[in-house]
């Protein structure tokens, strides 16, 4: 059997060379073999593993679960990312291992499995001849110990891988987007949906920092001070039982000219101050007035 391992992992015409069989034999084996170097000495070995958008990137993505779990590796399944963002996830969170199902640029009924060590990193030439040697010896009929019960690997699914990696996309960004005009040909890859997303939250200005860190909101709340308006709306806490009393509004005032106050009076109608007046002029006679 030749090499299987070439410069970037195991490729092959997905399920004809690259089958499921050697996909979930390649994992158990990258457990052992890990196992073996220590990796997992002290606690609960964790792996991440990512895929590309192929096809048949879901069937292989099955079976390198399955073979880390029987192998006693808890998986974190981050869906379709690049190949970095799972380079990058094994690193940040802590994991023993990462695999990425991808082929890169090779034609669409391709597909690989490449391995990543902690941190991130490729796998050492050493480590693959041994998972390749492992892998031959369990193909054969070499027994190996299964683990059974609590010791089996559990499965989640971890979404929030993308947004983690779109935030650290931004956090390297020396300078902001802004004004900027991109054409991004994704051809339905892997970054399809980061790179328009990274775009956009770095034109936004999202998780990013302006000045010596100066958060952007405190930056326009520096510049921009709330007025009077919106000192007033500020409440003084209540202390710990206080039952806030109820204002009461005041009735309105009624009289004759119904609700709203009283009646302004008429200029063109008589009132009570003018009936002496109206009276006098009555009594005087028509020449005299």
């Amino acid at each position: 059997m030749g090499r299987l391992f070439g410069t970037d992992g195991v490729r092959g015409v997905a399920n004809a060379d690259l089958t499921a069989e050697l996909a979930l034999g390649l994992s158990v084996a990258a457990a052992h073999v890990l196992a073996e170097a220590g990796t997992f000495a002290g606690h609960r070995p964790t792996a991440v593993v990512g895929r590309d958008p192929r096809a048949s990137g879901e069937f292989l993505e099955a079976a390198v679960v399955a073979g880390l779990a029987s192998a006693g590796v808890d998986v974190l399944r981050v869906g379709v990312l690049p190949t970095p963002a799972v380079a990058y996830l094994t690193g940040a969170l802590g994991a023993d291992i990462g695999v990425m199902l991808s082929a890169s640029h090779n034609a669409m009924p391709d597909n690989g499995v490449k391995f990543f060590a902690r941190g991130g990193h490729k796998l050492a030439d050493e480590l693959e001849d041994r998972i390749e040697t492992v892998y031959e010896q369990h193909r054969t009929g070499a027994p190996w110990d299964r683990p059974t019960g609590v010791a089996v690997g559990r499965v989640t699914d971890y979404a929030e891988g993308f947004d983690r990696y779109v935030a650290h996309l931004i956090g390297v960004l020396p300078n902001r987007l802004d004004g900027l005009k991109v054409v991004l040909d994704e051809a339905h890859g892997a970054a399809a949906r980061v790179s328009p997303e990274a775009f956009a939250r770095g034109s936004r200005g999202r998780h990013h920092r302006r000045g010596p860190g100066r958060p952007e909101h405190q930056r326009r709340l520096r510049l921009h001070p709330p007025g009077p308006a919106a000192r007033r709306r500020r409440r003084a806490p209540r202390r710990p039982g206080h039952r806030a009393r109820r204002r009461r509004r005041p009735l309105p005032r009624r009289g004759r000219g119904g609700r709203g106050g009283r009646r302004r009076p008429d200029p063109r109608r008589p009132g009570p101050r003018d009936a002496g007046r109206l009276a006098s002029s009555a009594s005087r006679p028509s020449s005299a007035r």
